[in-house]
């Protein structure tokens, strides 16, 4: 009886045992089982644990580590690469060992550890398994912690936009200490006092408390993992260099008189900082320049520097301007011209006794000279003459000599001699 009893209960679990091979193998080809990493791409950062007292631990591999799991084609799909922690443990090493790990690289095994709050029913339910790490081992260099001294440098805050600029600024204390890995500390050539320029709109004397500081190589990167200390420092600027840097304008009105050349203006300073209520700042911000005073070409007749006020908003003020004037240098040059006259020809020095005849009695004078002097110049300003000083009775050919107003110059006349007759009269000079 009790036999039949144990033959149909090994019968039993035979079946039962036959029943879920046959499910398992259905099961797993309608959902295979794999093997792959976590994450598929890239790594995990490592963490080092039991680190000696006075190094940090650093790896090639850091980043570049993953998990090797088992399960479910689905299951990886759902997973998180986060739920993961890997560990390299440096617990045991001496100090001799650690001083040598400085020059060279040891080789030591990661760890895997499911992250804390990852539990047995949440493992169970990912339905994962971890075999391993690929790679299983990674290498370690140990830098010593060293600390050393850096001076601090205002800058402002790699937002700030809109050309702003710091001008005159000190930091308090001026140098600071800065601990960390010795590699770190060679790439650090500053630490920065990084200052928001909202921050300082509208200041007259600012001095800004807790600024924080950062360390930077010599490119201006920051360096990270190292500590400064103290970690904040105040920052004191000098309103009179603060500020947004904008060009400034200066427009021409009018135009130089007639026979005047305007060759341009120039202007000094070219930009300007300027500082202030914040309502006057945004206003120049949107046109984008401080516009000077416009300058009336009209009344000038010659190169001519003129002081011209800037036109700011109320409250704004110019970095380096007190009475807020600029220099504009306004070039004009005088046109040069040439004009033709018809000059009545005139005789001296007749001798006495004798008269004088002309023939012709006018002459062509072309004269060169400045534009606006050849304007005003009549025929009646210009002198031909000829001499009768020293002939006799007779016929002639005089050259015509021109006496001209200074400034202008004889280009040609015509004809350039005159016949003079000079004859006997009724004894009086004549001419």
């Amino acid at each position: 009886m009790v036999r039949g009893w144990l033959d149909s209960m090994g019968s039993l679990m035979l079946a039962l045992f036959l029943s879920l091979m046959i499910w398992l193998l259905i099961s797993d080809r309608d959902r295979p089982m794999q093997t792959d990493t976590v994450p598929p791409n890239g790594g995990l950062a490592l963490q080092f644990e039991h680190v000696p007292d006075g190094y940090v631990a650093l790896s090639p591999d850091d980043g570049k580590v993953r998990v090797v799991l088992r399960g479910f084609e689905d299951a990886f799909e759902a997973l998180d690469a986060a739920d993961f922690r890997l560990a390299v443990d440096l617990a045991g090493l001496s100090a001799v060992q650690a001083a040598a790990a400085v020059e060279t690289p040891l080789r030591l095994p990661v760890a895997w550890h499911w992250r804390e709050g990852v539990g047995w029913a949440d493992r169970r339910r990912l339905g994962l398994r971890a075999i391993g790490t690929e790679p299983t081992h990674v290498m370690v260099r140990l830098d010593p912690i060293v600390t050393s001294t850096l001076r601090v440098d205002v800058e402002l805050t790699p937002s700030n936009t809109g050309g702003f600029e710091l001008g005159e600024s000190t930091a308090t204390p001026a140098k600071v200490q800065v601990t960390g890995p010795r590699a770190a500390l060679t790439r650090i050539t500053r630490a920065v006092a990084m200052v928001d320029s909202t921050m300082l709109a509208g200041a007259s004397a600012p001095r800004i408390s807790d600024v924080p500081l950062v360390a930077m190589d010599a490119a201006g990167s920051l360096v990270d993992g190292v500590v400064l200390a103290p970690g904040t420092v105040a920052v004191t600027v000098d309103p009179a260099s603060f500020g947004y840097r904008l060009p400034v304008v200066v427009e021409p009105r009018g135009n130089v008189p007639a026979g005047y050349d305007w060759r341009g203006l120039t202007y000094e300073p070219k930009e300007v900082h300027v500082f202030g209520p914040d309502a006057g700042i945004q206003q120049l911000l949107t046109s984008g320049k401080v516009s000077a005073r416009p300058i009336d070409l009209g009344p000038i007749t010659r190169t001519v520097r003129i002081r011209s006020p800037l036109q700011l908003p109320p409250g704004i003020q110019a970095v380096g301007l007190k009475d807020g004037l600029i220099t504009v240098t306004v070039q004009v040059d005088v046109l040069p011209g040439s004009q033709q006259y018809t000059v009545d020809v005139e005789t001296e020095g007749v001798p006495p006794g004798l008269r004088s005849t002309l023939s012709p009695l006018t002459v062509l004078v072309v004269l060169r000279g400045d534009r606006p002097v050849l304007d005003l110049l009549n025929a009646e300003d210009i002198q031909a003459v000829v001499s009768a000083r020293r002939l006799s009775a007779g016929v002639h050919r005089v050259a015509v000599d021109l006496r001209l107003p200074p400034g202008i110059e004889r280009v040609s006349v015509s004809p350039e001699t005159v016949e003079l007759q000079l004859e006997a009269g009724d004894g009086r000079p004549g001419g």
